[in-house]
């Protein structure tokens, strides 16, 4: 069953000034058959389109049990593509809305596996080919599509467990099920800039359920995917208080670094407004440090056992939280020294300030990595209770989860902690980046 709810163009004014922007909206109903039950699974595609930038996909609803991470991205969506005043280019949302009433009887292990069932099936069988063929989607809707995405993102929330970071960025790989080099190169690339500059972490190597259904898929045809792990979700429990209003802002954070940094190679430009954006982006990673800084302090309370090593890795994290907010600042001064003109003050700014606390991040960060290395991870506090890791579960999807995976998520609130499969790549990077960098390479000559 499918029904398009509107196709329409629209005009309004932003920051930047009046243009038009074309809009297009589509609810289509599939049948999904899990074990002898067929449900009726409604997704919402969503389509903007604003000249000619870049095109990302970001996928909600995959598993629905973590829908308040889907709920914020899409406020920051929206955010973004009408208030930011940044928006360039093509934005696709599709959400998968499974009903609650199809997982909310029977245990918690059936409500858990049924729910992820149905949202792994629903995209696999019925949005996948719209990822694929993205010309299909707009011809319904009214809005051209003539390209693929530049990144396909598949957004959730994992479970929190001590020495685990809020957001982790994971790109499609061997590990997964995707074979195409050139798209998981591509998506690592994307995801390291990305998470050097919002507080985040890469991991090639996490698995689970979703990504041999969702984002593998996607990239073995040569689309650029990864999952996003936005934040926290509890099952039967509360979010931290304002936890959510802290993740929606992150989210604005994240899609405008993914436009206007990490989509550009990791480049912004040496103006004052390009440095107004790294201050913005340093001080959300800064946030991101400080709440590894208060988990690590809490575990390190509840865990006598590894007390030390802990409480070492939350001085730590506050000295990299410490020094992105005088980078933060730093970033601001050479914006109002290049405003007034005077860039040889800029530059010497940039010199002796913002490339040597760069130096000691990246110092900090070899340390931290090192420590952690040191703590195991209790993997069923990060994927799911005891109750949930059942034999028929990994059986339906043909996934496990490795005891080595232990190896590869310690690590709290990490700017960019990578961990490769194969590949050889820099474990952090945007920091200065190419902002700061590029600016001193060109000298102002």
């Amino acid at each position: 069953m499918r029904r398009v709810v509107m196709a329409l163009a629209m005009t309004f004014t932003a920051l930047t000034g009046v243009y038009s922007m074309q809009y297009g909206e589509l609810v289509e109903t599939y049948r999904v058959t899990l074990g002898d039950k067929t449900y009726e699974v409604p997704v919402e595609y969503y389509v903007w389109k604003n000249g000619n930038g870049h095109f990302v996909w970001v996928s909600l609803g995959v598993h629905p049990l973590e829908y308040q991470a889907h709920k914020c991205m899409f406020e920051a969506v929206k955010w973004f593509v009408y208030n930011s005043g940044e928006f360039e280019g093509t934005l696709v949302v599709s959400w998968i809305k499974i009903p609650a009433e199809y997982y909310q009887s029977g245990s918690e292990e059936e409500k858990y596996r049924v729910s992820r069932d149905l949202g792994q099936l629903t995209f696999y069988n019925h949005v996948l080919p719209y990822v694929l063929h993205p010309k299909e989607l707009g011809s319904k809707v009214g809005v051209p599509i003539t390209r693929k995405p530049e990144l396909f993102l598949d957004v959730h929330a994992h479970r929190p467990s001590w020495g685990v970071s809020e957001f982790i960025l994971i790109p499609a790989g061997p590990i997964h099920g995707n074979d195409n080099p050139e798209s998981f190169q591509r998506a690592l690339q994307i995801c390291e800039v990305l998470a050097g500059v919002i507080g985040a972490r890469v991991d090639t190597q996490q698995t689970g359920t979703s990504p041999p259904w969702v984002t593998a898929p996607v990239a073995k045809h040569g689309i650029p995917a990864a999952t996003f792990e936005n934040g926290y979700y509890y099952i039967g429990q509360e979010l931290p208080p304002n936890y959510d209003n802290y993740r929606t802002e992150l989210d604005k954070a994240f899609l405008e670094a993914l436009y206007l940094y990490a989509l550009e190679g990791g480049r912004v430009p040496p103006t004052p407004e390009g440095y107004r954006k790294l201050a913005r982006w340093y001080a959300m990673a800064a946030e991101t440090w400080g709440r590894t800084v208060e988990y690590l302090s809490k575990a390190a309370e509840t865990h006598p056992e590894y007390r030390s090593e802990l409480q070492r890795l939350a001085e730590i994290a506050a000295k990299i939280r410490d020094l992105l907010v005088e980078m933060s600042e730093e970033c601001k001064r050479v914006a109002e020294l290049l405003e007034r003109g005077q860039r040889d003050e800029a530059a010497r700014l940039v010199d002796s300030e913002l490339i040597p606390e760069y130096e000691e991040v990246t110092r900090l960060y070899d340390e931290y990595i090192s420590g952690t290395k040191r703590i195991p991870v209790r993997i069923s506090d990060v994927f799911a209770s005891e109750e949930h890791e059942s034999g028929d579960y990994i059986e339906v999807f043909g996934v496990k989860l490795p005891v080595s995976l232990a190896a590869t998520i310690a690590g709290a609130g990490i700017l960019a902690a990578v961990i490769t499969f194969k590949v050889s790549v820099n474990p952090l990077v945007g920091l200065i980046a190419c902002g700061a960098l590029l600016w001193l390479s060109r000298r102002w000559s």
